[in-house]
């Protein structure tokens, strides 16, 4: 009788059909495209210029929406004030958190960068690539996630052997690090 009829999907079965169609997230994929409608929009009126370096947004994955003023741990009315929103190039975005005055950068000598881990400047090229920092580098050296990491497999390894003690495969002497990163300078 009602053979004809579409089946009415759930929530959850249409969201799967959703990322299998999209390959994300409906949120995500909506959220790509209001950055897209807003890059379009910014390249009609040619307003898609970097606020901090005067340099041209050429794509929208290169599109940051920037606070001029900083919010976080003053004022919450700045954050919806769109007198004090500009765009700027994703790397030219600086987080502006102000935790009692200092600053959280460390600023390295040319060159290098500061390891939180290990606490200590190292040369760029021994962290990883992370474009989402203010400086381009991750904030621990390769080293360190190295040995992180190594530590984290052990962990793993002895929960599901049988070596017995619980605290057999914990870091101790030459070679162990600490997992606590340094507290943000100021």
């Amino acid at each position: 009788m009602n053979e004809n009829k579409p089946r009415v999907l759930s929530s959850s079965e249409r969201k799967i059909r959703v990322v299998e169609q999209l390959g994300m997230p409906p949120g995500t994929a909506a959220n790509r495209l209001r950055k897209l409608v807003l890059f379009n929009q910014l390249q009609k009126h040619r307003e898609n210029i970097c606020v901090r370096c005067d340099g041209t947004i050429e794509t929208s994955d290169d599109l940051s929406i920037e606070h001029i003023k900083p919010w976080e741990n003053r004022d919450s009315d700045l954050f919806w004030d769109l007198d004090n929103i500009a765009f700027s190039h994703r790397k030219c975005n600086v987080v502006h958190v102000n935790h009692g005055g200092g600053s959280r950068k460390v600023i390295a000598p040319e060159g290098q960068s500061w390891c939180f881990y290990c606490r200590t400047f190292k040369l760029v090229e021994q962290f990883t690539v992370h474009s989402m920092r203010w400086n381009g580098v991750s904030e621990e050296c390769r080293d360190c996630k190295s040995k992180r990491n190594a530590l984290r497999d052990r962990r793993k390894v002895s929960r599901f052997s049988d070596i017995g003690s619980p605290g057999a495969c914990q870091a101790s002497g030459e070679g162990s690090i600490s997992l606590k990163p340094l507290q943000f300078l100021h």
